[in-house]
């Protein structure tokens, strides 16, 4: 009898040894980032929509955006609204934009993965961001990320799972307030255990073909332009204007050379259209001054050096201009049917 109990002992003990082992092996696939994680006391941060930095927004205009984006919020520690995510599209890329803009949270890093299905994001049981394939760190620490990809490769429809680590900081100081993950809003991927969610679908939408107008007999297409000799970094195309190069620099349009040009006279940019025309929009011409150039297209509708419409512009005693122009680019008008 003292046998037996004895070897009942040792089944139970096992097999609680394998329920906790088990237990150790299903926390491993949601681990906790912050446990993980060597969060600072202070870090350096930068606020808002940073012009330059690698991983700044990628914003494009109107115009160029197609169809309708996607927005759902971004929930930290579970109930904490700290920001939103947006998805949209133009002709060549899919953007997956966090921002927590207005707020004193800021990314510390950041995780991604997307998939047709919900199911191919791995449903059912606890994610594991650590393991998702898109993932970045950032110092220092940002109010806006942006992941791009090429629309060929990208489902025509998908789901999506943004996790993050935001810290909450003193906005004088760096110092480390409050450190939680976040998740963009949307269905959980366990119904107990990890409060993780993903978010979708989305689907890649359809840009419109140019419009065409039709002013004193001539005809016109909208497009975008900027004006420079030298093409900006990143995926999407742009171009700025370097004061120490030729004086006289083309205007690109659509990113075809047309007939205008920008003048740098030492004190003013000044804009010659050619035979283009402003398109009849609200602020048509954005410029900002750098120092130090932007590592990706930068946000025409975050410039601050001027909006308007004026075509001479004074300069801010910046070496680079991106110069932004929305335009009417002359066209033959098609035959009447």
């Amino acid at each position: 009898m003292k046998s037996f109990k004895i070897a009942n002992f040792s089944i139970g003990l096992w097999s609680l040894v394998f329920v906790l082992f088990a237990f150790g092996c299903s926390q491993m696939d949601d681990p906790d980032f912050l446990d993980q994680l060597e969060i600072p006391e202070r870090v350096d941060f930068i606020k808002g929509s940073p012009y330059g930095d690698i991983n700044s927004r990628v914003i494009i205009s109107e115009a160029e955006v197609c169809g309708e984006s996607s927005q759902t919020c971004l929930l930290a520690g579970k109930t904490i609204e700290v920001g939103n995510v947006e998805v949209y599209n133009d002709e060549d890329y899919v953007y997956i934009t966090a921002s927590t803009e207005g707020t004193d949270w800021y990314f510390f890093e950041s995780h991604l993965k997307f998939s047709e299905t919900a199911q191919g994001l791995g449903t059912g049981k606890n994610p594991a961001p650590g393991k998702f394939p898109y993932k970045e760190s950032y110092d220092p620490a940002l109010q806006v990320v942006t992941y791009q990809f090429e629309i060929e490769d990208v489902p025509n429809t998908f789901y999506w799972a943004f996790h993050a680590v935001v810290l909450r900081l003193n906005e004088e100081t760096g110092e480390v307030l409050q450190s939680e993950s976040a998740w963009g809003c949307g269905p959980r991927f366990v119904n107990k255990g990890s409060w993780a969610t993903y978010s979708g679908p989305f689907t890649i939408q359809e840009c419109e073909e140019d419009e065409i107008e039709e002013i004193d007999d001539e005809c016109y297409k909208e497009e975008t332009g900027w004006a420079g000799t030298n093409s900006g970094a990143g995926n999407a195309w742009w171009y700025y204007f370097d004061t120490e190069g030729d004086a006289i620099q083309p205007i690109f349009a659509g990113n075809k050379n047309i007939d205008g040009t920008v003048e740098w006279d030492g004190v003013n940019l000044i804009i010659d259209l050619g035979s283009m025309l402003l398109q009849d929009v609200n602020e048509p011409v954005k410029v900002q001054g750098y120092d130090i150039l932007p590592t990706k297209r930068p946000a025409a509708g975050l410039f601050t050096t001027y909006k308007g419409e004026e075509l001479s512009i004074e300069g801010d005693g910046s070496r680079y201009y991106a110069i932004h122009l929305d335009l009417l680019v002359p066209i033959e008008c098609p035959e009447e049917e």
